[in-house]
């Protein structure tokens, strides 16, 4: 089996794990390839995030695009948490 070099690992919902395996610009937009046995496919960090894909493990740039994803609405304008006690 020969070694792939991988830029991260998400999780689908049902626990199963896939590589990702590049990042792409195109459209004004950042992709991530993702693939597995019986899936081969494109979409953004904001898509996987909605469809219930979690990042397992990453390198730093693909760490950073999901960071911003999960983070995104949870960070209020003058910088407060959402649902921070004061």
């Amino acid at each position: 089996m020969a070694a792939q070099r991988w830029a991260g690992v998400i999780r689908r919902h049902d626990g199963k794990l896939l590589p990702v395996l590049g990042i792409d610009h195109r459209d004004n937009a950042i992709y991530l390839h993702v693939e597995g046995a019986a899936v081969d496919f494109w979409a953004t960090p904001a898509e996987l995030y909605r469809r219930g894909y979690r990042l397992a493990a990453a390198k730093p740039a693909v760490w950073d695009l999901w960071y911003r994803v999960m983070c995104k609405g949870v960070v209020g304008r003058n910088g407060d948490r959402a649902g921070r006690m004061k």
